[in-house]
């Protein structure tokens, strides 16, 4: 610690306020990478993950109600309950466009999902229709309800999955939100707590150094005092700060004197 002993009083007291700037600095380093991570990982829930599971929710709704309407169509005998059911179809296939824009690296699977509702509507549609316009071969019924049944079940277990993939991915981006928001408090209390024990260490070595150096001093002053005036005795020199290059020009001073 002689080096310590040796700055000048100035960068010792200076020292203090350093530690606290750079204890600070640390502290807003934490909290800004942290608000900047959370940040996008917010604009990633309220832009793409959100939109896509509520857009995934109301595909479930909208493909429930097709397949109401549909039914219903064949019930009532009104075609214009299937023009209904195309226009819902349009706005399922829109849904899909809008998420594949939303999040293309899932393109793949949502273009399978669409491809597996086309099928099934097709299938649906032209049975509906026929069975309501008398066009349909009823010999080939059953295997037109099998295959129809089979491509809705496919669909409906695809766009599940899809959905709770998708709220997998919503909820986890929030729980990251949350745990980097309570990473950032931990981290910004601890790097505190640390600057804080710096500083208070920091500031006591610097006033004991500071006032022992002075004590010191004053002491080795006294001895002279009341040695009757002894010019003989000289102060032991301790540091090399401005302490100590005050007692070796009071040592050179009493020197000539004497």
């Amino acid at each position: 610690m002689k080096w310590f002993s040796d700055m000048s009083i100035r960068y010792k007291i200076l020292i203090i306020p350093l530690v606290g700037i750079l204890g600070f600095t640390t502290y807003l380093g934490f909290n800004y990478n942290s608000n900047t991570d959370n940040a996008k990982r917010l604009i990633s829930i309220r832009d793409i993950y959100f939109p896509i599971l509520e857009n995934a929710n109301a595909s479930l709704v909208k493909l429930d109600q097709i397949t109401v309407s549909l039914n219903s169509a064949v019930n009532s005998g009104e075609m214009e309950m299937i023009e209904a059911s195309d226009d819902m179809a349009d706005v399922m296939r829109a849904m899909f466009v809008e998420i594949e824009g939303l999040e293309p690296e899932r393109k793949v699977e949502v273009t399978q999902i669409r491809a597996e509702f086309d099928a099934y509507y097709i299938k649906a549609r032209g049975l509906s229709a026929g069975m309501i316009e008398g066009t349909l071969d009823f010999s080939k019924m059953g295997d037109l309800v099998a295959d129809m049944t089979k491509n809705l079940k496919t669909v409906q277990s695809d766009l599940t999955s899809f959905r709770d993939e998708s709220h997998g991915r919503f909820t986890g981006n929030i729980e990251e939100t949350l745990n980097g928001s309570q990473q950032a408090f931990i981290s910004g209390m601890i790097v505190a707590i640390g600057t804080i024990a710096v500083l208070v260490a920091v500031a006591f070595a610097v006033t004991t150094l500071v006032t022992k150096n002075i004590a010191s001093v004053v002491a080795s002053l006294k001895d002279i005092a009341r040695g009757d005036g002894d010019l003989t005795k000289r102060i032991e020199q301790r540091s090399g700060d401005e302490i100590g290059e005050l007692v070796e020009w009071f040592n050179i001073f009493i020197e000539k004197l004497q």
